[in-house]
């Protein structure tokens, strides 16, 4: 019940907080489904990873368990595929991310840390590896998330693994070609990744869904980025947490604040989530529920407040669309601003979305349906 009462509390909150500057309250959006389309039957298996919009008439998705990227159309019907398993040119062990530059396609490979770059029509040009940008290998640091204008590339800082609890400083790092490096400070030191001893001897990487102190987006078309920060504070304080936009060079294109009340993380949210990863299979490495439960509670990072943004979509048009706290059995709300920052709206999606891509009044997302398989959905934002 308790956490219900936070929820409702802090939608009111979220939807009639005023604007920057005691400016007129921002305008309320609606939602409109537009689009609907079932994946099963394709060649998708598993919950989609990584989206990405290409011009306006194909849709380019990856999954966390199958090392290729597949293309549709905007009304669901697959095209072509792109990659298969493997280790030679054009091929994935596992896909770290993927959009359009210009004319060329590119696609990460998390594993090896190389970026395979195609054509227009989707033909491999190249694959930039060592031999292109030192940062580029499986031993790096640094792993490669983004290829923007110019040919730069950007890449975030990884902690060296240990157990117990990794923290350290997190930076983007902006490698130009001809070697120029810059670096830009993402995050201050926060323990985010719990490394657990699992009883058969390996150990568990498990990212926390509330300690990360920062985020950070690319534009579809690689020409800007765009970092968000903030710090963990008391709930009876009214905080704020940074954004800054940058260009493909690294030159800082604004920065403002945006004021918030921090919603508290309740110990029901706290159990859910840790029961969740159970029943994903996490517990079958213990020799009970309640091992795994005691090994995941004894160093799962906790702060009293839920981070303020849990994601972020640069539009097509340049706007920032703001996914805030992921509210106790409540939907989810999203902020819209300018170009520079500034407040224009807000709208709700529905509980189960997971939005990918902006553009313009278009957002594009999946669900899972009774089977778990995911539905490629497509929303219309209705401005008042």
């Amino acid at each position: 019940m308790r956490s219900k009462v936070v929820a409702a509390v802090a939608l009111t909150t979220l939807l009639g907080a005023p604007a920057m500057g005691g400016q007129t309250p921002a305008n309320v959006w609606k939602l409109q489904e537009v689009g609907r389309f079932s994946l099963a039957g394709t060649e998708v298996s598993g919950p989609i990873r990584f989206m990405s919009l290409a011009s306006s008439d194909r849709i380019f998705a990856s999954t966390s368990t199958d090392p290729q990227v597949f293309a549709f159309s905007l009304t669901g019907q697959p095209i072509q595929r792109i990659g298969q398993s493997g280790s030679g040119p054009g091929e994935f062990r596992s896909i770290g991310g993927f959009g359009w530059n210009g004319d060329a396609f590119w696609v990460i490979d998390a594993n090896s840390r190389a970026i395979s770059v195609f054509d227009q029509h989707l033909k491999l040009l190249e694959v930039w590896g060592r031999s292109r940008d030192p940062n580029l290998g499986p031993s790096s640091r640094w792993l490669p998330m983004a290829v923007l204008g110019g040919g730069v590339l950007l890449f975030t800082e990884l902690s060296a693994p240990r157990v117990g609890i990794d923290s350290g400083p997190s930076h983007i790092l902006l490698s130009f070609p001809g070697g120029r490096r810059d670096t830009i400070l993402l995050a201050t030191t926060k323990p985010s990744v719990l490394n657990l001893h699992l009883q058969s001897g390996g150990i568990a990487k498990i990212q926390s869904p509330w300690a990360h102190a920062a985020t950070f987006a690319v534009s579809s078309r690689g020409d800007r980025f765009v970092v968000a920060r903030w710090s963990f504070t008391a709930l009876t304080s009214r905080v704020s947490f940074e954004l800054e936009g940058f260009d493909s060079t690294g030159k800082r294109v604004f920065r403002n604040s945006r004021s918030y009340q921090p919603v508290p993380l309740t110990k029901e949210k706290v159990r859910q989530w840790i029961e969740k990863l159970i029943a994903g299979g996490f517990g079958r490495a213990f020799t009970s529920e309640d091992a795994a439960r005691r090994a995941v509670s004894a160093d799962l990072v906790t702060p009293a407040a839920l981070p303020p943004l849990q994601r972020i979509l640069i539009s097509t048009n340049g706007e920032l669309w703001l996914r805030r706290e992921d509210l106790p059995n409540g939907p989810q709300v999203w902020e819209v601003l300018n170009q520079s920052g500034h407040l224009r709206g807000r709208f709700i999606t529905p509980v189960g979305l997971f939005a990918f891509v902006a553009a313009v009044n278009d957002l594009w997302g999946t669900i899972e349906d009774g089977d778990g398989m995911p539905v490629l959905v497509r929303y219309r934002l209705i401005r008042n």
